[in-house]
């Protein structure tokens, strides 16, 4: 819920209290989306950079959630550009894949007239 809402000093203060917190930054809720999915949702590009800190987040940094989405195809609906510049800077990152209707974090960019993100998606393509 706090990185639905974009709340990081929560996040920090909860995995200061429960060192453990790191594990659970992965869960998924009952629509399979992690707090990285939510954070990304939201637009809150400091929460999503807190919560990259955490190797079981870069390690599931492309997880798909119930309807085939990323972390990437939500934040490129909304053309976030921090948020999507944060998510760019990591390899596991497929720009290119498909959910379940067949879109992509480029489309949904392109769907939105986010030009510029739609941009920033196509330069990791090539990079």
């Amino acid at each position: 819920m706090a990185a639905q809402r974009g709340h990081s000093k929560i996040l920090e203060l909860l995995s200061q209290v429960e060192p453990r917190a790191n594990l659970a930054a992965n869960d998924p809720n009952d629509n399979g989306r992690t707090p990285l999915h939510c954070a990304c949702r939201g637009g809150f590009p400091i929460t999503v950079r807190w919560l990259l800190q955490f190797d079981t987040v870069k390690a599931a940094v492309d997880k798909r959630d119930n309807e085939g989405r990323t972390p990437l195809s939500y934040a490129a609906q909304a053309g976030y550009e921090r948020t999507i510049r944060a998510l760019l800077k990591f390899d596991a990152v497929d720009p290119f894949s498909c959910d379940h209707r067949d879109k992509t974090p480029y489309d949904y960019a392109v769907a939105g007239g986010h030009r510029f993100v739609a941009r920033m998606i196509d330069k990791k393509k090539d990079a």
